[in-house]
């Protein structure tokens, strides 16, 4: 019953042990999962420092630039200047430089396309040559038979003794080979020349790739310093926006960022403050954890002695018992004539006695034990009790964490949802005033430049309305002299009648001549057109002389045609006019870029008068606008002065915000190294729980063995009550048992130093968790110095603060001066202009001149080239003439051959002439 009891108690604890186990797995995997998620969270927060830290770069950056040009800005304010005006003019030749690229590119392609057909055509040649090289072997191969068929021929000339006429045809048809040989060598030496004419052509075709591919370079580098300028005018302008954006943001969003960042403070204050009780809590916690392991420990140390002299006792009884049989065996073999029959009687009686004395201590030793088991049962409860409080433990601070992670959560998602917000704001802001900027900065650049003109143009009125008033004076003056003279007496009475009558025919007169004047400016107007159009006419004439002296070329070329036709071969000229050719489709290139230019020039002009007009109708508009803008610039220079101050205040608070996050990142850290140590305290107990599973085991197996021991003394004691004579047997296999005892007590003794091993490595650990108790104190004394040193910091940033006021303030300067530069540029370019009008006139005639020429400069040259085409037609067809004469003559030669062997055949028995 006992054992059954026992078993059934076991099997319950292995059920219990069991269901913890699994318990403990179910714990581990939400603790992996919390691990993630925190993964995560620290993954967020490195993304947020990482951008934090290329946003102050780049602000660092944009501080150093303003910086820069504040140190020298007294030696580069004239090169400003005169980047700012060339800004302007910068955009009119950077699309004229595009259509010109585009029509270069074109022109390109063009040429790649006539370059490829030309390949294509010397590649077809190619294979012709490579044809004819083969067929020239051929006819060499025939030409050596035959001349060894020849051979043979004369050598049976000295055997055989034909007639005359035999040898005639001989020495004929070896004339007639040698012949037809030498024109195979010319042919071949012909070739040959063509051959490498080909290879002329193909080094021509090689440099003018070379050439090509040099315009390209050019033009990739005329297309890179385009996108230079692009993106140095893209900055500058980038630069303007990004500080009118910065300083021109919303108040309503900068106080929404104010309350939610003193909520978040009020938050992690209470965060903060729960988070330290926490930490005392569990800081009690494990105090007392550690008390009650020690007890543990010296409760196992007192019981590990008690067994320590159990075992002494045990091996001194079974050494007094086995001195007492080896005693009494001697004694038997020394009595040889004693009865041995009282002897053994004796021998029994004390076996029975040292019998009854091992059972009554094993039975003691029995007792002992399961009070021993019972001990260590109570142990093991009181153990899953600590661990069972330890688990409840690890429930409310896991779920303590879960509930932390939860608001940490919420809080991000929050701050990033405002700060989405503010930065759709913020961006949609920026991007309306750069708008506006835009806008106004292309209205003031036509107002100053309408202004510019209008100016000018009443300056000049002013000068002649003044002209006017003193010929008008003059004019009076005189007028009033001779009347005065003449009629002085007689016209006394009616002197206000007359004066009133020569003051409204003055005023007549002067708007006649007004009106005169006015007819006579359209008049020299027309006449300045006339005159651009006479110029024209001039260019008309130099066109006339670049007529003559091209005509005059064109006959000069057609001469040394003429008699490079008589004196050298077609190739030669075919290889000159190819180059003449790719001469003057180079020269017309240019010539239609010239006239791409005019044309481009010829509609700025005409966008140029047009805007002319509508300025002249919006001078008025102008200068109420004008007076507007200063006053809209006055408002705005005063609500930068005011951004300014918010953005400095807003940049220190989220400095400080981004000082409590890393210090809340360092508390979670230090969190997630109490909860690793959590864990390992967490597995060496269980692992010691293993342990003390498995000596619960052994324990019960020695009990089970000992019972089994006790059945069998009990069987050997009613066996030795019986008589037995085999005492012999009964040593040895006493023997045997105390072997095995001895080998059992050996064993005990390993168990018993392994723990003592186990007792040293949990008084290690406790020594280990004593230091990083202290460890984690001096942690807590670092943390507090580097809040001191992060407070200097913030004192630092202010400072910083007021530079940068300093240095907006500094830019809004060379904001003004770059426009002042604007207005300077915008003359030159004016200038510049009407030089380019007076030019443009003048190259449009010279370039259709130049185009009629080219094309029937072409025209004839393609003429030429379908006549060589036509002579090399000529020239393969002798060629082929020439291979039907070789065809025949070789069937001739055969003929002769087959002739002379029936002779030599038929004159073989005839003797030979002497």
């Amino acid at each position: 019953m006992a054992d059954s009891e026992l078993q059934m108690q076991v099997e319950q604890q292995q059920l219990m042990i069991n269901q913890l186990k699994e318990l403990i797995r179910l714990r581990d995997s939400d603790l992996d999962k919390k691990e993630k998620e925190l993964h995560d969270t620290t993954t967020k927060l490195s993304k947020m420092k990482l951008q934090n830290k290329a946003k102050q770069a780049r602000m660092s950056k944009m501080e150093e630039s303003k910086r820069e040009p504040v140190e020298e800005k007294t030696e580069t304010a004239e090169m400003h200047k005169e980047e700012a005006s060339v800004s302007q003019a910068s955009r009119a030749k950077m699309t004229l430089l595009k259509k010109r690229l585009e029509e270069k590119d074109r022109i390109i392609s063009e040429k790649d396309e006539v370059i490829k057909t030309r390949e294509q055509q010397v590649e077809a040649k190619e294979r012709v040559l490579a044809e004819r090289d083969s067929f020239i072997n051929s006819l060499n191969e025939q030409l050596e038979e035959k001349t060894k068929i020849l051979e043979n021929l004369q050598a049976g000339r000295s055997f055989a003794c034909g007639d005359g006429d035999s040898e005639t045809q001989v020495q004929a048809m070896f004339a007639q080979m040698v012949y037809k040989d030498r024109m195979i060598m010319e042919l071949n030496n012909k070739i040959l020349e063509q051959d490498r004419k080909v290879m002329d052509l193909q080094e021509l075709a090689g440099e003018k790739q070379e050439v090509i591919r040099g315009r390209d370079k050019v033009i990739e580098i005329l297309q890179a310093s385009i996108k230079e300028k692009e993106q140095s005018f893209n900055d500058h302008t980038a630069l303007i926006a990004k500080l009118t954006a910065r300083i021109e943001n919303n108040e309503e969003a900068h106080d929404m960022t104010r309350e939610n960042l003193r909520k978040a403070e009020h938050l992690l204050k209470s965060e903060t403050d729960r988070f330290h009780i926490k930490l005392t809590e569990t800081q009690k916690y494990f105090e007392e954890m550690l008390a009650e392991l020690d007890s543990e420990c010296q409760q196992l140390k007192n019981t590990i002695r008690e067994k320590d002299k159990e075992l002494t006792t045990r091996e001194n009884d079974l050494r007094e018992v086995i001195v007492r049989h080896e005693q009494d065996i001697q004694r038997i073999m020394s009595k040889e004539e004693v009865n041995i029959q009282d002897e053994i009687i004796r021998m029994f009686e004390q076996k029975l006695k040292d019998t009854n004395d091992v059972l009554e201590g094993k039975a003691r030793v029995i007792e002992v034990l399961q009070k021993e088991s019972a001990d260590k049962e109570k142990e093991l409860q009181e153990n899953k009790d600590a661990l069972k409080m330890l688990r409840e433990k690890l429930q409310v601070t896991s779920e303590q964490l879960m509930l932390l992670q939860a608001n940490f959560v919420d809080k991000e998602n929050e701050w990033r949802e405002e700060k989405h917000r503010l930065d759709v704001k913020m961006h949609d802001a920026a991007e309306k005033h750069e708008l506006e900027l835009s806008e106004k900065e292309l209205q003031i650049q036509t107002l100053r430049s309408s202004l510019q003109q209008y100016e000018y143009a009443y300056s000049q009125a002013a000068m002649q309305y003044s002209a006017l008033q003193e010929r008008y004076q003059q004019a009076f003056e005189s007028q009033a002299v001779h009347p005065a003279q003449e009629l002085a007496a007689p016209l006394l009475t009616s002197s206000h009648a007359t004066g009133a009558t020569s003051d409204k025919d003055n005023l007549q007169e002067m708007l006649d001549r007004l009106q005169k004047e006015l007819q006579e400016k359209t008049e020299q107007l027309e006449e300045a057109r006339k005159m651009a159009e006479e110029g024209g006419g001039k260019s008309e004439t130099k066109m006339l002389k670049l007529k003559a002296q091209m005509t005059s070329k064109i006959r000069a070329l057609e001469k040394e045609l003429q008699e490079l036709r008589q004196g050298s071969a077609l190739a030669d000229e075919v290889v000159q006019l190819r180059n003449k050719m790719a001469e003057l489709e180079d020269e017309k290139g240019n010539l239609q870029l010239r006239l791409v230019d005019f044309e481009e020039t010829k509609a700025s002009l005409t966008s140029m008068e047009n805007q002319i007009k509508d300025l002249e109708g919006s001078q008025t508009q102008a200068q109420q606008e004008q007076a507007k803008l200063a006053a809209d610039m006055d408002v705005v220079i005063d609500e930068r002065n005011k951004y300014s101050q918010i953005v400095a205040d807003l940049q220190i608070q989220t400095e400080s915000l981004m000082e409590q996050v890393s210090a809340l990142k360092k508390e979670v850290q230090s969190l997630e190294a109490s909860k690793q140590e959590l864990q390992g305290e967490k597995v060496s107990l269980e692992v010691r729980m293993a342990e003390l599973e498995e000596q619960r085991e052994e324990l019960e197996k020695e009990k089970a063995e000992l019972y089994k021991e006790i059945e069998k003394w009990r069987e050997r004691v009613e066996y030795e009550k019986q008589p037995n004579i085999a005492f012999e047997k009964e040593n040895e296999e006493m023997r045997s048992k105390v072997e095995i005892l001895d080998k059992k007590l050996q064993e005990e003794e390993v168990l018993n130093k392994q723990q003592k091993e186990e007792i040293n490595y949990l008084t290690a650990e406790l020594l280990a968790l004593k230091n990083e108790q202290s460890e984690l104190k001096l942690e807590h004394d670092k943390l507090k110095s580097e809040l001191e040193v992060t407070k200097g910091s913030l004192e630092d940033a202010n400072v910083e603060a007021q530079k940068l006021q300093g240095e907006v303030q500094e830019l809004l300067t060379k904001v003004t001066n770059a426009e002042i530069q604007l207005e300077q540029t915008h003359k030159k370019h004016q200038t510049e202009m009407e030089d380019l009008q007076i030019m443009l006139t003048e190259t449009r005639e010279q370039q259709e001149e130049v185009t009629t020429d080219l094309q029937k400069k072409l025209t004839m040259y393609q003429e030429q080239a379908q006549r060589l085409q036509g002579e090399l037609a000529e020239r393969a067809s002798l060629v082929s003439k020439l291979e039907l004469q070789v065809t025949q003559m070789a069937r001739e030669a055969e003929v002769c051959g087959r002739d002379r062997v029936r002779e030599e055949k038929s004159s073989s028995p005839r003797p030979a002439p002497c």
